[in-house]
């Protein structure tokens, strides 16, 4: 069986702070591997969105099943971060920072368990059926490609996903830049409302503002980081785009709510929106 160490370098990466711990890695997987999962990325992805002007792959989707069968190297990277080692890697990488943010996960405990979150699951605030406790974690890897007038608004992801990560398989003509955002009083004020999606305006004058940390898309660059209730981010509109820019998204979740909210925060509110709104999620996009 493949391990992790095939496919990249597992020791922990430089843990920036600014303006949420994250980490950013150049030159993510080996070489050798980059290239052979480059090569071998789906052409063409099935599940489109207009309105985030995105197509997807997801576990479970016929195309994606039929990918992973036909691809050794695909097959065996989502194989192996589902393991006890990828979820070692994770607490390792963010090792300061599951107590400082009040993570709920007993790192002591966790384990991995084989769930599967189904296309409409993904996009739901909590999962219908709660079948592991907290400290069982379970991975997804999704595809997606972004096409023009591609974008998210300031968000944050599920409040049962422990960490996102995203690698990048090509660069952005102009735009497309993910946004970490500095958790100040208006923020910090929706997350306490349990409001975890902004408006398009008031996202398109937040991404302007001086202290956000602007990431460009590169080739194998790997971007990741907690889903702490201060891990606020976005995706500049992709402005122009020769062919759609290809990304996947790993998360490491557990099937509960892991990060603690202030005593008596209501939940409510953000479910209403969501019903006003429509069943949209995540970063593959709107929580996710």
């Amino acid at each position: 069986m493949a391990s992790l160490s095939d496919f990249f370098d597992t020791s922990p990466a430089e843990l920036r702070r600014d303006p949420f711990p994250h980490v950013v890695v150049d030159g993510f997987f080996h070489a050798e591997v980059f290239a052979e999962l480059r090569a071998s990325f789906p052409s063409t992805l099935s599940g489109v969105d207009g309105l985030r002007k995105a197509r997807s792959l997801y576990p479970g989707d016929l195309a994606y099943e039929h990918h992973l069968s036909r691809n050794r190297l695909w097959r065996e990277l989502v194989e192996v971060v589902k393991t006890a080692d990828f979820i070692s890697y994770i607490r390792e990488q963010f090792a300061e920072v599951w107590s400082e943010e009040r993570c709920r996960v007993d790192f002591r405990r966790a384990r991995p368990v084989e769930f599967f979150e189904s296309r409409p699951d993904k996009h739901r605030l909590k999962l219908p059926a709660i079948q592991h406790g907290r400290d069982a974690l379970w991975s997804r890897l999704d595809l997606y490609q972004a096409l023009p007038g591609y974008s998210l608004p300031v968000h944050l992801d599920h409040r049962r996903r422990v960490v996102s990560q995203l690698v990048y398989f090509d660069a952005a003509d102009e735009g497309g830049q993910l946004r970490l955002h500095r958790a100040r009083a208006d923020l910090n004020l929706l997350e306490r409302l349990g409001l975890y999606r902004t408006p398009s305006s008031f996202s398109a004058l937040r991404n302007r503002l001086p202290d956000t940390r602007a990431i460009r898309a590169v080739p194998n660059r790997m971007v990741m980081f907690p889903c702490t209730r201060g891990s606020w981010h976005s995706v500049t509109p992709l402005r122009k785009a020769g062919v759609p820019r290809q990304h996947i998204q790993i998360q490491l979740s557990s099937s509960e709510d892991v990060w603690s909210r202030p005593a008596g925060a209501p939940v409510k509110a953000f479910e209403r929106g969501r019903r006003r709104d429509g069943e949209i999620g995540d970063d593959g996009h709107f929580p996710a």
